[in-house]
């Protein structure tokens, strides 16, 4: 229940970026089939975050790409840093 309340698109925190994220969508296609294929997007987000859980209750703390990825992150941040 508490996730109804905390789940938001990654990236997409207020009204602007949620209608990016929805053009996004649209790009990718995935409202072209209309509440179908938004319906299929949403049943692949809640069985990744299903299978994140589970992973989670067999002791994985945190998947590898998501340091990966802040790791990356964190990288270029440096890089501009450096170059400005």
């Amino acid at each position: 229940m508490i996730r109804r309340f905390s789940f938001e698109p990654v990236g997409a925190y207020n009204e602007t970026q949620r209608g990016d994220f929805g053009v996004v969508m649209e790009r990718l296609g995935i409202t072209g089939a209309g509440e179908a294929g938004l319906m299929r997007y949403a049943e692949q987000i809640g069985r990744f975050e299903g299978q994140l859980l589970w992973a989670r209750r067999q002791g994985l703390k945190v998947p590898a790409y998501v340091v990966d990825a802040l790791r990356h992150a964190a990288h270029l941040a440096d890089t501009r840093t450096a170059s400005a």
